[in-house]
């Protein structure tokens, strides 16, 4: 399953970086850059801060022998914080030295932001800690058909956070820089992709650990930290 989503999203990666070059008579036609191989060049090397930036992110990720499902989940988000953060720096120094307008990087930082912020939202609907999966817990509590109706009512609006910030991500980034903006947005949405990657083949490798514990029947407290 990681290699096909893998695979999926490797896609989607080349893809956004194909289509930001595609665009590039546009970002030389609006003036945000000095001539068309800048703009060729500005997605590819956005994308490879990212990865740098990914890498970096992935080391942080580090826990103690001892803790508790929050303190796990708190290392999992500061890896992605941090590497995001890396890619907007290295972001801007890209536009600086290409000599390009710094509308593009209020683009890439539109499209970065919206990334997160969508990961936050994905996290409140989904954490056992916040109110959206407690109330399907407490819904259970009814029989089957509350669960459900519970579970379908939250997955429902679960989407417009998303939806909203995708389309403020948008406005924002043609406002700078046209259709080029938009593009290179979804590339930095995009340029974090190796460390929200690894984040996910997490769940798999732990989920794989608890299984294990549970089978050979170890004691509580080694279930708990996996």
């Amino acid at each position: 399953s990681e290699r096909g989503m893998g695979a999926d999203l490797f896609e989607s990666y080349v893809e956004t970086v194909i289509a930001t070059m595609t665009l590039c008579t546009v970002a030389v036609a609006i003036g945000v850059v000095a001539d068309i191989k800048a703009a060729w060049y500005l997605p590819m090397l956005i994308m490879a801060g990212g990865i740098i930036a990914s890498i970096i992110g992935c080391f942080l990720v580090r826990v103690g022998e001892k803790v508790k499902m929050g303190a796990l989940l708190g290392a999992l988000r500061r890896g992605t914080l941090s590497a995001s953060i890396l890619t907007v720096i290295f972001a801007f120094l890209v536009i600086h030295f290409l000599h390009a307008s710094l509308g593009l990087f209020w683009a890439v930082l539109a499209g970065l932001i919206a990334g997160v912020l969508m990961g936050e939202s994905t996290n409140y609907f989904t954490s056992y800690a916040y109110k959206p999966t407690l109330e399907i817990s407490q819904a259970s509590t009814a029989g089957g058909g509350a669960t459900i109706v519970r579970g379908f009512a939250n997955g429902m609006m679960s989407t417009w956070p998303p939806v909203v910030l995708i389309a403020v991500a948008i406005i924002v980034s043609f406002h700078f820089a046209s259709f080029y903006g938009v593009a290179l947005a979804a590339a930095g949405m995009l340029s974090t992709l190796g460390v929200t990657l690894a984040t996910d083949a997490y769940g798999p490798v732990a989920d794989n650990a608890g299984g294990i514990t549970t089978m050979v029947g170890l004691p509580p407290e080694v279930r708990e930290r996996t």
